[in-house]
């Protein structure tokens, strides 16, 4: 009993139970159990609490969008302070100016199963464990990343690859709205108590409020500087209040930045698109500003769901396999074959909302405002999460969960065309476009693509940077055979080809780029281990160059 009541000597300190109808943990426990529960919370923030019962008390994480089903999403959980056995049957409303103040709503209880030994790795921060419970079941995983923060301890909320997985992630937190045991809604156990509540404890300000105080921020600091007021600056073309932005692009880097004003995303493994949203008209943008509305027409269909007139978005799409992982691969299978169903929009990023820029803004106002206006997200879209912790683990941890890598942004920083040292990339795996310049053909099998001859530019020139001739089935290779021999040509387009290179070589115009996966670079500038992984149409062949890793600041 004594090492309990160590155990939850912060959770005591922290309230008032004169004050507060929560257990103060004072009742006898038992020294073992295998409870696990989540109480959705509507304090300042909502969020959803995450409890394992070990060693007598609570173990507690808070999770702020909630559990995701989905494998590929990594949902931060802040790891607090232990509550008592008892709290795992608390329901109603923390009083304001209270600790926590706000509604509590139980919404899934059962069990859990540890895998391993859970004392021993809960102490190392890596959990795997089944759960069983009313709404949640299946494999889940609690990774502690390395450092923590002056918030506390960061963990991950992962869910396992098994037959309860599923690619939209937010499924359960949108189906199940109301409590597991009292059946009412966080209306109701607010009314119950006395109280009105509203998404996210205290009044949320909409979307428009939102941009309307940004866009006076903006005319006070204009009026400061001229000593006049002029309106915001006036976007569009034609009719439209919106106009294609070029994207910002990030700089590779050899390592992930660790400095306090760093945040990170996961590094998507897709297409790069920008959507123009205005009134009911919505356009999908490619990086080089081609149109593919029509290609992506279920994502066009999704946004239009926004409660917003005007906005400009940024983002990248993905094909999500059942598992959950990303795969630029997969992604052009579905393409070709209409088979749209499993893919995802991830937005990180807004440029302008109603008619005013956001650019200038930081990027962290910029996301607030993004995340309010995916509040509620329709399908096929989703909120590109970001971490704070240094950028070191968060990659260590993506590369471990077989990621293409991440993306560091600088927190503060404006949103500005073009590639800027304000983002950064860092990849788990090498790999980037060439420029196909020629190819063979299987000797004993004619008509069979047998290796795709790339290289880069540099100095204008073409350089070779070797053959490709893993990463394609026959039939895609049948296909992509086709799409070469209507570029023929009788020269090589190489600044320089090694004879062995040309023995057999079909040549064509440099007009295709080829997203391709490698070792490293050998001494003498080509591919070691190369796997093609499909064709960018997105890309033009003369921005493909040799990526040289940077150190970051």
């Amino acid at each position: 009993m004594s090492s309990t009541r160590t155990k939850l000597a912060k959770y005591r300190a922290k309230r008032n139970f004169s004050k507060t109808a929560e257990p103060s943990g004072e009742k006898a426990t038992r020294a073992s159990g295998n409870r696990y529960l989540i109480q959705k919370h509507a304090a300042s923030r909502l969020h959803y609490d995450f409890r394992l019962e070990l060693s007598g008390v609570l173990k507690s994480w808070a999770v702020a969008k909630g559990p995701s089903l989905n494998p590929a999403d990594r949902r931060l959980a802040m790891h607090v302070e232990d509550h008592p056995l008892d709290y795992g049957s608390f329901e109603g409303t923390i009083p304001q100016g209270q600790y926590g103040g706000g509604t509590v709503m139980l919404w899934d209880q059962g069990s859990w199963e540890p895998i391993g030994n859970p004392e021993a790795d809960y102490a190392r921060g890596n959990m795997t464990f089944m759960l069983h419970g009313k709404r949640l079941k299946g494999r889940w995983h609690l990774v502690k990343l390395r450092g923590g923060d002056r918030r506390g301890d960061s963990w991950l909320l992962i869910k396992g690859k098994d037959q309860y997985a599923d690619a939209n992630g937010d499924a359960a937190v949108d189906k199940y709205q109301t409590s597991v045991v009292s059946r009412r809604s966080m209306q109701g156990i607010a009314a119950a108590a006395g109280k009105t509540w509203d998404k996210g404890g205290a009044r949320r300000k909409s979307v428009t409020e939102s941009a309307q105080a940004i866009k006076a921020l903006q005319q006070k600091r204009r009026r400061s500087r001229t000593g006049t007021k002029s309106k915001p600056p006036k976007v569009g073309l034609g009719n439209s209040p919106v106009l294609f932005v070029p994207p910002q692009l990030a700089t590779l880097v050899a390592a992930a930045p660790v400095g306090p004003n760093w945040v990170h995303e996961i590094k998507f493994d897709g297409y790069r698109l920008l959507a123009l949203i205005d009134k009911a008209s919505i356009r999908l943008f490619t990086r080089s500003g081609n149109d593919w509305s029509d290609r992506f027409a279920p994502l066009c269909k999704a946004l239009s769901q926004l409660d917003v007139h005007s906005a400009i978005v940024d983002g990248e799409v993905v094909h999500s396999d059942k598992d959950g992982s990303f795969s630029f691969h997969a992604l052009q299978d579905a393409l070709s074959k209409g088979n749209l169903a499993r893919l995802r929009y991830y937005a990180f990023d807004l440029l302008h909302l109603n008619g005013v820029d956001l650019r200038a803004r930081p990027l962290t106002d910029r996301k607030a405002l993004l995340q309010s206006l995916l509040d509620p997200t329709p399908p096929l879209l989703e909120y590109s999460q970001h971490f704070t912790e240094p950028g070191d683990q968060i990659l260590a941890h993506a590369c471990h969960l077989a990621l293409e890598g991440i993306v560091s942004k600088r927190a503060d920083g404006p949103y500005r065309s073009g590639r800027t040292n304000d983002w950064l990339k860092s990849k788990c795996v090498k790999e980037q476009e060439f420029v196909i310049g020629g190819y063979t053909e299987q000797p004993k099998h004619p008509g069979t693509l047998g290796a795709l001859l790339v290289g880069y530019y540099e100095n204008d020139k073409l350089r070779f940077a070797g053959k490709v001739g893993t990463g394609f089935s026959a039939p895609e290779g049948r296909k992509i055979l086709k799409q070469l021999r209507t570029r023929a040509t009788k020269a090589p387009s190489f600044a320089s080809l090694p004879t062995a290179a040309r023995r057999g070589a079909l040549f064509i115009k440099p007009e295709m780029v080829a997203h391709v996966n490698f070792g490293e670079w050998t001494p003498d500038g080509k591919l070691r281990h190369p796997s093609f992984q499909g064709l960018r149409e997105d890309k033009s062949p003369r921005e493909v160059v040799r990526e040289s890793a940077r150190h970051s600041d």
